[in-house]
């Protein structure tokens, strides 16, 4: 993850497994090397059974 300004971007650097983004409603997308800008709620999938929830963004 990474910071610009006020938002909060995600991309996936080349990981063995991939990062899957898990938006309420929608279906999961792989993340890649263009960055995805996260919205509150949103789940990171990192595989191996950790994901990180976001929270608390505007």
């Amino acid at each position: 993850m990474r910071l610009e300004e006020w938002n909060v971007l995600a991309v996936d650097l080349h990981s063995t497994n991939g990062t899957f983004l898990r938006r309420r409603g929608e279906a999961p997308v792989r993340l890649g090397e263009r960055p995805e800008l996260l919205m509150d709620g949103d789940v990171l999938d990192l595989g191996h059974g950790v994901q990180l929830t976001l929270e608390g963004l505007r």
